[in-house]
């Protein structure tokens, strides 16, 4: 959150940081959120899940190769879960 604020915000509020405290208000007030028509999980859930699912997802593909690439950590926390 900090290294990507600081790279492409500067000191700015980045828009992760807006995602996030939309995200703790809709846990803190669900219905008034709801009701106001200002809630917003659904769509993020649903943009995050067509981006990171999509085939040339680049972040998708790298944790498809945390087991190969990372033998000796990754692979045993992976296959102990």
């Amino acid at each position: 959150m900090l290294h990507a604020k600081e790279k492409y915000y500067g000191t700015g509020m980045s828009i992760y940081e807006q995602i996030i405290d939309c995200m703790v208000f809709q846990l803190y007030f669900p219905d008034h959120m709801q009701e106001k028509q200002i809630d917003i999980l659904q769509f993020v859930e649903e943009e995050l899940h067509a981006r990171w699912t999509h085939p040339h997802s680049e972040v998708r593909n790298r944790i498809k190769l945390f087991a190969v690439r990372s033998p000796d950590i990754l692979k045993p926390i992976l296959e102990s879960s």
